[in-house]
């Protein structure tokens, strides 16, 4: 979907404050803002709020500060194992993961310097790296991502997809590494269960 606005415009929310709280959360799509302050989760993070285990893929458009997760950082806040994907507009001060920051903290996120053509963001604790890198799991796992196979937060098919969150259903994935044992030919007229050959292939469905 597409979400549009002149100030404070984010994918999920425009701002959070009082103490908000947003975990195990994504968004796609675009987020554009006319003026100031757009983000893939939020366009700005404020008020002691947390952004965690979240993600975004959403385009992000706009001027003044914008990012791929949100537009601001601020007031105490805090980013901790999210990331972004979407390509990220810059006008003014954009950033990969976020625009701009003050008085906040970010750990263990990243945003994805290929696909979002931002080579940048704001705040220490926001990394960029590779498609490549964004889709190997020893990416997020070093840095505490949770992948545990029974009950963890996160999942993903290692060199074929970005994190997913673990209650999402992964996208299908076609059989690869297809051979067979020796060249073989089908006659006419076999029994019904005849084998004739063998054939190998990796599905991670």
């Amino acid at each position: 979907g597409r979400v549009a606005g002149q100030i404070r415009v984010g994918g999920l929310v425009g701002r959070t404050g009082d103490s908000a709280s947003i975990e195990n959360s994504f968004s796609r799509g675009i987020v554009s803002s006319l003026d100031n302050e757009a983000g893939g989760i939020a366009g700005a993070n404020g008020g002691n709020s947390i952004i965690s285990d979240s993600y975004s893929h959403a385009e992000i458009r706009g001027g003044g500060l914008f990012g791929g997760v949100t537009g601001v950082n601020f007031h105490g806040s805090s980013i901790k194992r999210s990331y972004s994907t979407g390509n990220v507009h810059k006008f003014s001060s954009g950033g990969g993961l976020v625009g701009g920051v003050h008085k906040s903290s970010i750990s263990s996120s990243f945003w994805d310097i290929n696909s979002s053509g931002q080579s940048t963001s704001a705040g220490e604790g926001a990394v960029g790296k590779s498609t490549v890198e964004m889709m190997n799991p020893n990416t997020f796992i070093d840095v505490g991502w949770d992948f545990n196979l029974t009950g963890g937060t996160w999942k993903m098919i290692a060199g074929q997809t970005y994190p997913h969150l673990a209650w999402e259903d992964l996208p299908n994935t076609n059989p690869f590494d297809l051979n067979s044992a020796a060249p073989f030919q089908v006659l006419e007229n076999q029994t019904a269960g005849t084998m004739f050959g063998q054939l190998t292939a990796k599905d991670l469905d």
